[in-house]
């Protein structure tokens, strides 16, 4: 998977059905999302997989009929719509073949949590969530080659709540030196998601 695809040429390169780097650069970059959001929903290995499997199923016979449009859509706003309705619909249909069972049983034992309905409005929250962690994880991997083990460790730190005279005490540094390496990862990050977001979104 390169560092730094764009966008526009990802995306019509992976319309092309001949273009197996394509896709597999494309699939690379979407499948742990994907994964996240159906497993969030509480859809369970092997759903998950199977969800997975239908949702690229779907982008690939679909893909070729979206236009990028920065002033009008968005990828991502047309792949988290097709997630949700995947998921929706799964949902859905396995909540009826529950009820059915337990009607053929006359037994009527507590449905479990993932087949309770759930409105379209819940799944794009936990679209837009899953989303937002997802970026952010993608790219703290994408920089820390960047900077040197301890920077990372020592922003990581920061993240969780550390202190900076408690890093700076550990770590035998000044904690004007914290502050610096914090400032200089900080705003790397933030590049980083910016340019995530303008090649996936």
């Amino acid at each position: 998977m390169s560092a730094y695809p764009t966008r526009h040429t990802l995306l019509h390169r992976a319309r092309d059905r001949g273009d197996q780097a394509a896709w597999a650069e494309f699939t690379g970059y979407y499948r742990d999302f994907i994964y996240m959001v159906v497993h969030k929903m509480g859809i369970k290995h092997p759903d998950s997989d199977d969800l997975v499997q239908a949702s690229f199923l779907k982008i690939w016979k679909n893909i070729d009929r979206f236009k990028v449009d920065d002033e009008r859509a968005k990828f991502r706003t047309w792949l988290s719509t097709m997630i949700r309705n995947l998921v929706i619909n799964h949902i859905n249909q396995r909540k009826g073949a529950f009820e059915k069972q337990q009607s053929m049983e006359d037994n009527r034992n507590v449905m479990p949590k993932f087949l309770h309905s759930v409105s379209e409005t819940e799944v794009d929250e936990v679209i837009q969530k899953e989303w937002e962690a997802y970026v952010v994880n993608l790219a703290m991997k994408n920089i820390k080659t960047l900077f040197s083990e301890r920077a990372i460790e020592i922003f990581s730190l920061l993240l969780d709540g550390a202190d900076t005279k408690t890093i700076s005490e550990r770590y035998g540094i000044e904690e004007n030196s914290v502050h610096k390496l914090k400032n200089r990862v900080k705003n790397r990050l933030i590049e980083e998601i910016q340019r995530i977001r303008e090649n996936l979104e």
